[in-house]
């Protein structure tokens, strides 16, 4: 007997008189939650169902009359909702949880099916927006988390896909990813919205710049304000997200600086470089004013990563390997001096990696191919064998303190 049958068992005895509230819940006690991997399966499983259903009705969709074609689409929705409700409430939330997916996947598959029946075409952004307002609408009735995070899929997703296939970018996805779920992921105190929230925010500000040509540069300062609005906003579960998806864009970027600042065609078209400075300095400027006062001077490392060092033209591709060695350096001198494994861990990647674009920007062109790899890996062999030692000394003396 499962806890879910305890539960209900014992809501029939509690309206009997058999036994006491107090008592009910001391029964349901005896009986653990069992989810874990059991409900990541149902969930798998009911969506498998719900694809294959939709597929066999996609491979035969040219030959069902339009009528027809509405009929499926509206009762399988309902049929998908109602079942997944019942579901809910008397059997299993997550198998409940995975037919309000599969509704919700039938009900934005709807949009664009009807669409394609009566030859209407949008070329814009405006049904993700409905089909986010559903995903939206049904986590308001269920308050489950599963279901915000279907709404962050089907807002990045929708905005992605507005790019490539419209080349419009959809400022009302834009504004519900900063309103609506900002405000839910300011609410639910939870890292894992903080994260989706973080990493949309990164890939739509991406396809903002690329749809309205804007120089890719100024996605520097959306990165710095989202690493600087985790300083601001001082919530424990949004720190960590966004600053670790700031800081690995900024990373990858000044990565990708390395090898191609050296062409002048990069920035060429470049105009805004007053603008550009202004809104660096003064962002900057609050980011270490606030670090100051409240004594967080070890993250103001953190801030080279955003220097804008395409102003230094010739010498712009190796200042950018120098802000990445001097990044991971920083974070590797702080976390042996505090013995934190975690900073340790981190540096000791980001200087792994520094030292391999460095390797291959400095050695590639100048080095026998064979004499370059054989080189890269003894030197890497020696480096990984140096920094695991010390971090194990790290991780012995920590042992000793707590012994």
């Amino acid at each position: 007997m499962n806890r879910k049958h305890v539960e209900r068992e014992g809501k029939k005895w509690l309206d009997a008189g058999i036994i006491t509230e107090e008592q009910l819940q001391q029964i349901v006690d005896q009986y653990p939650h069992r989810q874990g991997k059991s409900s990541l399966l149902l969930i798998f499983a009911g969506l498998f169902i719900g694809l294959g259903f939709l597929s066999f009705i996609a491979s035969n969709w040219s030959y069902i009359s339009s009528a027809g074609k509405m009929t499926i689409i509206l009762v399988s929705m309902l049929g998908f909702y109602l079942g997944g409700d019942w579901l809910y409430h008397n059997r299993s939330k997550m198998l409940g949880i995975s037919f309000y997916i599969i509704g919700l996947l039938i009900f934005g598959s709807g949009i664009f099916l009807v669409g394609q029946m009566y030859h209407y075409t949008i070329y814009s952004s405006l049904p993700f927006v409905i089909w986010t307002l559903a995903a939206f609408l049904l986590y308001l009735v269920r308050q489950e988390n599963l279901l915000l995070v279907m709404g962050f899929i089907i807002l990045t997703v929708g905005q992605v896909y507005s790019a490539i296939n419209y080349s419009s970018f959809g400022w009302i996805l834009y504004g519900l990813l900063l309103l609506g779920f900002g405000y839910f992921t300011y609410k639910k105190e939870k890292q894992l919205f903080g994260s989706l929230f973080a990493l949309s925010f990164v890939i739509q500000s991406l396809v903002l710049l690329l749809v309205e040509h804007y120089e890719y540069i100024w996605y520097f300062l959306f990165l710095l304000l989202l690493y600087l609005v985790s300083d601001w906003i001082r919530k424990p579960f949004l720190i960590r997200p966004f600053r670790v998806v700031a800081l690995i864009s900024a990373f990858i970027l000044n990565v990708v600086h390395v090898f191609v600042l050296d062409n002048d065609y990069v920035l060429s078209g470049f105009e805004g470089e007053l603008w550009y400075l202004i809104a660096f300095v003064l962002l900057t400027a609050a980011g270490i004013i606030y670090k100051w006062k409240v004594k967080d001077l070890d993250h103001l490392v953190d801030l080279v990563l955003f220097i804008p060092v395409f102003y230094l033209d010739e010498i712009a591709s190796f200042a950018s390997l120098i802000l990445l060695f001097a990044f991971s350096v920083s974070w590797l001198v702080i976390g042996y001096r505090d013995e934190d494994r975690e900073r340790i861990n981190i540096g000791t990647a980001t200087f792994l990696i520094s030292t391999i674009v460095a390797y291959i920007q400095l050695a590639w062109d100048y080095m026998d191919k064979s004499l370059f790899f054989f080189l890269g890996g003894v030197f890497l062999f020696a480096l990984s064998y140096f920094l695991e030692k010390r971090r194990r000394k790290i991780s012995r003396n920590k042992r000793g303190d707590q012994e």
